[in-house]
């Protein structure tokens, strides 16, 4: 390979790991935010298995998260990623009542149906995720029944960092707010009720859930150069040439006055 060739692909790689350095993505420390939720007030009563009876849901309640947007000074945005870590659990209860002398049918079931939705929103964003805690009994010739179940703590975490858009949004200065919303709502369900096998009957249900948990978000970006401490690009590309030039142009008169190999 000749001493030009040499040169020109020497050159070529100096520019391109010029290229890379200056082309090389930061990221800022994630801005982190909290959340603890919970709703433990929902209920329900039904007199003589006249379903739906009365209810105090559904009900919800949210958190504002708010963030700092990217600082332009810093340089070019490039992405923004967003992550999350949260736990959320519940607990569902179901009772029957009735008279002494009332006889339900064995095979009458009495259930509380709850719900339980988890949101994370804001822009683009929308992450839901749904849970159904139930609890259920079974009345006997006892005239009473009861029963809990409880869900969690379980995760609800993201599995990867998820990319938010658009990027203008998230250009400061100023703020941004994502939601964190938890919905829950119980109703109540007889099955296997023939005639008046719940009259005379009281049944209850009771809910409670929560969720609880962080968000963070953090910034990817390319750093804006300075001119007292990185070049520009073109700056550097010359610099880098300039000297690979002069080194080429200084070994030409020893190339011009060497001797012909001999053949």
């Amino acid at each position: 390979m000749s001493r030009q060739r040499k040169i020109a692909r020497a050159l070529g790689a100096a520019v391109l790991l010029t290229h890379s350095f200056v082309a090389h993505a930061l990221f800022t420390a994630p801005e982190t935010e909290a959340f603890d939720l919970s709703l433990k007030d929902l209920t329900f009563t039904v007199v003589d298995g006249n379903t739906p009876g009365t209810n105090t849901g559904p009900k919800s309640t949210q958190a504002l998260l708010t963030f700092d947007k990217f600082d332009t000074g810093l340089g070019t945005l490039l992405g923004v990623e967003l992550t999350f870590r949260t736990t959320y659990g519940s607990t569902t209860t179901v009772s029957v009542t009735g008279t002494p002398n009332d006889s339900f049918f064995p095979d009458v079931t009495f259930t509380a149906n709850g719900s339980q939705t988890l949101t994370l929103t804001g822009g683009a964003l929308n992450e839901v995720l749904n849970r159904l805690p139930s609890a259920s009994c079974q009345a006997s010739f006892d005239d009473s029944c009861q029963n809990s179940a409880s869900g969690g703590p379980s995760n609800f975490d993201s599995a990867a960092p998820i990319s938010l858009a658009p990027l203008a949004d998230f250009l400061g200065p100023g703020t941004f707010i994502l939601t964190a919303t938890l919905a829950s709502s119980i109703n109540p369900s007889l099955s296997g009720a023939f005639g008046d096998a719940a009259d005379n009957s009281t049944m209850t249900g009771t809910l409670a859930t929560d969720w609880r948990g962080s968000v963070g978000v953090r910034y990817q970006y390319q750093e804006r150069s300075t001119g007292g401490t990185v070049p520009e690009p073109m700056t550097l590309y010359l610099l880098v040439g300039g000297a690979a030039g002069i080194a080429f142009l200084r070994r030409r008169p020893r190339l011009a006055g060497a001797s012909p190999l001999p053949r």
